[in-house]
């Protein structure tokens, strides 16, 4: 399914847009996120005096449990007390955390850099009673051995003062005041392959940084920025203002790799156009997919120095905003801990733990939007079972009995390629980047008149449901079992996506967590699909197509609203900040990895081809209809929704931008980057038109997922059950068709439960690479049966599986983008 083949359709009532706009003024709007309800716990046990007055330790988290080494007391006396020890700390969140000694370092060690890892927390850097230590190290705690184990690294390049660390990529980033007094400011970097390596010949590699003014201090992060994975590098001259750079690190990785080793690192700096707060900050704290919480002391004259600031920095919109103060001295350690700031105090007898949680925030959804989304569920499994009684054989259950017509199976087509990334992953895409995936709709009508002349005709000569029957007529029956096992397999993992995405939207506007989101909707589309079969999918998805264009337009008017100046204002801030760019012009070896004009322009083509020539769930609309000139009428339906719905759907991701940079107070920094627009509809949306949208989008991913449940139980009855005559009747036929969708159904939703657990930046990005892998080799199948008369079956499945292979391989070990998979 062409560019994003997992979208979630909207269903409401016809006049949603009339009810939106009339209620607009009342709307409820989001609470800002801040960090004002402090809470503080002690340390119980015999270990909480060590950390009385202890300062400048290595410190992160690994397995729900603290990690705390060296450090130093009285630093002001002549010799101060130093520290070796290596201390756990476990139930920081708790009432009472406890800590023990675990081990001890070889030398007393203070004033490093630390960073907690899968691979445990890296520590670098520091201060001994021999001088500054060039040391690098990993700590890493096994529960199950209850043991502390320690793994040396290469050592630093040079001593290192003001040091600060993290991870951006494959790389760690040390960044360093060079302590002989040669250099000034350094950045190196190091594989994280190094990690455990027995004989590694890595060592630190000098990386480009940007041209600093002044002195001051300068503070690493890494956070996604909607693009790329990027390195953020803080500096605050002292008495000046501060300046926030970012480097481009999939860049940087990508060109490193397509030359020699010896060759110059490119410069890919870029700046921010936003002025930060004028502060000495000391750690840059990632938060969610798409925040950076920074935390210092004031350089202001008047402020109060004896607390630290927090500011948080949204990478995507390049916005700053202030969140509030610690109660604890800036010098101090801070970490994020799930949806928490935990903040470490040692300035009394023991350790304190102080931790501010940043919650969701926002109006309460509601009885009345619950209501309406509850309603609106049980709507819809009330349409399939109306269909349910229509349903007498096999060939009603999986083509609706050729009774559909053209307009609702063209419209059915427009639903079942865009789905819930239409109306989730879309808006999301592109309030992170631009427009230039459009092209991917605009390719649409490109490709239509094609699929008309030279691909139709074959399906509609077929005397079944199976597009694959097709493969067994050019070919054979294994290359017709290898097409349509293919195909099952992408579809059960499309099924995944689309009940994963809706998830996201109603976790965040209520208490249920992501899995009871996935296990409702799974458990209602397998109860509606199974009893209604195709008939009731298509209608469904003819309905939702127009509510679902509503809703968007609702949305967008709801943020003009907010915005001064309106809709000249979305357009100034859209322009202002290239969001309308269309084209990249890059043809470097490089821009294969990237959205470069070339990449999207081919994959647009390769996806919409497979998705129209290939896909199941496509063709057997093809075979809904009656007629092939109908079944033609259904693919231009199809062609002309596609443009001007799609350019909908992307001026909401640019007004979104607009919005979130005019109030990022008002945006979760914890959401992950793909939850921006339905945490928009439930904080923004006024009540009751907000459960509409967001039963809409609930409605809308249930009917995409039972289009897969009944392609996929199509193809397996048809080209694995009817082909060998397994069964002698045709209700027999029918009752497994049912059957098989609840099983298709609940590979799905256990795939989707699965996801849920992952941390994936983009759902776009991760489907058009799923489509890619297994779509390309199934459609080269059906052209070259198409059009080529000396092509063998068996020469066609070893293409077939050479493909995949290749394309894995390509996926695996190349940067080449997924886009260009297809």
């Amino acid at each position: 399914m062409p560019y994003l083949n997992v979208m979630v359709k909207v269903r409401a009532s016809r006049s949603i847009l009339g009810v939106c706009l009339i209620s607009i003024l009342g709307c409820a709007w989001a609470k800002g996120q801040s960090l004002d309800d402090w809470q503080v716990s002690s340390l119980a046990g015999p270990e909480a005096e060590v950390f009385a007055g202890l300062e400048g330790f290595y410190y992160g988290l690994q397995e729900d449990a603290l990690i705390v080494a060296g450090g130093i007391r009285n630093p002001g006396t002549n010799p101060p007390e130093r520290f070796d020890g290596i201390l756990l700390v476990e139930g920081v969140l708790t009432d009472a955390p406890t800590a023990r000694v675990v081990g001890r370092l070889k030398k007393e060690l203070s004033h490093g850099a630390s960073l907690a890892t899968d691979e445990g927390v890296v520590c670098v850097g520091g201060q001994s009673e021999e001088g500054d230590s060039l040391e690098a190290f990993v700590l890493k705690w096994s529960e199950s051995r209850q043991a502390m184990s320690k793994t040396s690294l290469p050592d630093l390049p040079a001593p290192l003062r003001q040091t600060s660390l993290t991870r951006a990529g494959n790389f760690f980033y040390v960044c360093g005041f060079d302590a002989t007094g040669q250099g000034g400011f350094g950045l190196w970097r190091l594989p994280v392959s190094a990690i455990g390596a027995e004989a590694s010949d890595a060592a630190w590699e000098p990386t480009p940084m940007p041209q600093l003014e002044g002195a001051g201090t300068c503070i690493l992060g890494s956070q996604f920025n909607g693009r790329v994975n990027a390195l953020f590098l803080y500096h605050s001259a002292q008495g000046g203002e501060s300046e926030l750079y970012w480097l481009d690190v999939d860049s940087l990785e990508a060109q490193r790799s397509l030359s020699s080793a010896e060759s110059p690192l490119p410069d890919y700096w870029g700046k921010s156009g936003s002025t930060g707060p004028i502060a000495s900050m000391t750690e840059a704290l990632p938060m969610g997919q798409g925040h950076l919480y920074f935390v210092g002391a004031p350089q202001t004259p008047g402020q109060e120095t004896d607390s630290s600031l927090i500011w948080s920095y949204a990478t995507v919109t390049d916005e700053w905003h202030s969140v509030g103060s610690m109660p604890v001295d800036h010098a101090l350690a801070s970490l994020v801990i799930e949806r928490s700031i935990v903040s470490l105090d040692t300035t009394g007898p023991s350790l304190k733990l102080h931790h501010s949680s940043l919650g969701k925030s926002g109006a309460d959804f509601g009885w009345v939007n619950y209501a309406t989304v509850i309603a609106y569920l049980a709507a819809l499994v009330g349409v399939g079972f109306y269909f349910a009684r229509r349903n007498r054989n096999s060939d009603d259950f999986f083509r609706g009995g050729q009774r559909l017509p053209f307009w609702a199976a063209g419209l059915s087509i427009f639903a079942t390629i865009l789905s819930s990334i239409t109306f989730i992953a879309t808006p999301a895409k592109v309030f992170a980047t631009d427009w230039s995936y459009l092209l991917f709709s605009i390719a649409v009508p490109v490709v239509a008149p094609w699929v008309v002349i030279y691909v139709l005709p074959k399906f509609r000569e077929i005397q079944g449901a199976s597009a694959y029957a097709y493969l067994e007529n050019r070919f054979n029956v294994a290359v017709r079992l290898f097409g349509s096992a293919s195909f099952i397999i992408f579809q059960i993992g499309r099924m995944a996506i689309v009940l994963f995405l809706p998830s996201l939207a109603l976790s965040a506007i209520t208490s249920l967590p992501v899995t009871t989101c996935i296990l409702i909707m799974g458990v209602l589309s397998i109860l509606y699909c199974a009893a209604g079969g195709l008939e009731a999918v298509i209608w469904t998805d003819a309905i939702q197509t127009i509510v679902l264009i509503g809703g968007a337009l609702v949305s967008i008017a709801v943020i003009i609203t907010q915005l001064e100046g309106g809709f000249q204002s979305l357009l100034a801030v859209g322009t202002e900040h290239r969001k309308f760019t269309l084209i990249h012009w890059e043809w470097g070896r490089g821009s294969m990895a990237f959205d470069a004009f070339w990449v999207i322009l081919l994959g647009s083509i390769g996806q919409n081809t497979i998705s129209y020539s290939s896909d199941q769930a496509v063709i057997q609309r093809y075979l809904s209809v009656s007629t092939q000139e109908k079944a033609k009428k259904a693919i231009y339906t199809n062609a002309l929704v596609m443009i001007p719905a799609n350019m909908i759907f992307f001026l909401i991701g640019t007004a979104l931008f607009a919005f979130y940079k005019r109030f990022p107070e008002r945006l979760d920094p914890t959401l992950q980057n793909d939850g921006i627009f339905p945490f928009f509809i439930a904080t923004e949306l006024p009540i009751g038109v907000a459960g509409l949208v967001v039963a809409g989008i609930f409605a809308a991913a249930q009917s995409t997922v039972s289009t897969s449940m009944n392609s996929t139980a199509t193809a397996f009855v048809s080209d694995f059950c009817q082909r060998f005559q397994m069964l002698d009747t045709e209700k027999g036929y029918l009752r497994l068709g049912r059957v098989m969708t609840v099983v298709m159904g609940g590979l799905g939703v256990g795939i989707a439960l699965l996801l849920a657990t992952m941390d994936i930046r983009s759902l776009w990005d991760s489907f058009i690479s799923l489509v890619g892998l297994l779509g390309g080799a199934l459609c080269g199948l059906f052209l070259l049966g198409m059009f080529t008369r000396k092509a063998n079956s068996s020469g066609a499945l070893l293409g077939a599986l050479s493909s995949v292979l290749t394309l894995v391989l390509i996926d695996q070990f190349t940067q080449v983008s997924g886009l260009l998979y297809g």
